[in-house]
């Protein structure tokens, strides 16, 4: 069950995200591939986004496309979470995205991670930054 999300150019298998207010972030119920199994500690991947931004919905895109789930945090109109997310990343943009304790930076170093034909290995574990 496929759903286009009305906001965003992003298909959300299984439905659209679910909001967990306690954690004041969204977990998108997407399914991971065989491929990459389900996340671990080790190969979790979080990221700091805003709504609208054109490179956060550019990076979930490609996650997505990858069967990679993820924790994704909206720093809009959070400013406890956006000085959160300066801190660990030393970085005022978004996104910001770790795999497990890998930094890996924004949407341009994710692209740039996937066209080395590395971002399969970061998504296994296989790599520890």
């Amino acid at each position: 069950n496929m759903n286009r999300c009305i906001v965003c150019p992003v298909v959300w298998p299984n439905g659209l995200p679910r909001t967990f207010p306690s954690l004041k972030a969204n977990i998108y119920p997407i399914v991971a591939s065989e491929k990459f199994g389900s996340p671990s500690m080790k190969n979790q991947i979080v990221m700091y986004t805003t709504r609208f931004c054109p490179f956060c919905v550019r990076a979930k895109q490609l996650l997505s496309h990858k069967g990679a789930a993820f924790e994704d945090i909206p720093v809009d109109g959070n400013p406890e979470l956006r000085r959160e997310m300066m801190n660990k990343s030393g970085q005022h943009t978004v996104p910001q995205i770790w795999i497990g304790d890998y930094h890996v930076g924004g949407c341009d170093e994710l692209m740039q991670l996937e066209r080395q034909g590395k971002l399969d290995e970061y998504l296994v574990g296989q790599v520890n930054g």
